[in-house]
């Protein structure tokens, strides 16, 4: 099989079964146990929505750079938002506007390293 074509098929595969697993987490009861440190949720959200973003961003990274960060973002925070709104009737969780925020925190972080990344590399850095 075509690298190019597999990569089209790959990406979007592994960001659907990701999707898939942070709704298949979030509508159990909470799973974070006991005490850790403060923002240990909203850590944990910033890392799971960064991954998000990236896997959105390499499922579109055939397109202008530029569109393909902006589509990871709104992929990562409107996924965001629709998980909060789930867990907002999920027994024992709750939907919290921090914890959206978080996501898209973590979201944009992660595409602006990319970004970041990919501009060192046109410049010869």
């Amino acid at each position: 099989m075509n690298p190019t074509l597999w990569a089209r098929i790959c990406w979007p595969l592994l960001l659907l079964a990701y999707s898939g697993l942070i709704y298949t987490l979030s509508s159990a009861p909470v799973l974070l146990p006991g005490p850790g440190f403060p923002l240990k949720d909203k850590l944990l959200h910033a890392f799971s929505y960064g991954l998000l973003a990236l896997l959105a961003w390499l499922s579109g990274r055939s397109w202008q750079l530029s569109a393909a960060c902006w589509w990871a973002f709104a992929y990562a925070s409107l996924f965001g938002a629709s998980d909060e709104w789930h867990q907002y009737f999920v027994p024992g969780r709750s939907a919290e506007v921090g914890d959206w925020l978080a996501d898209s925190l973590g979201a944009a972080l992660l595409l602006l390293l990319l970004r970041r990344i990919d501009r060192k590399k046109r410049n010869g850095a």
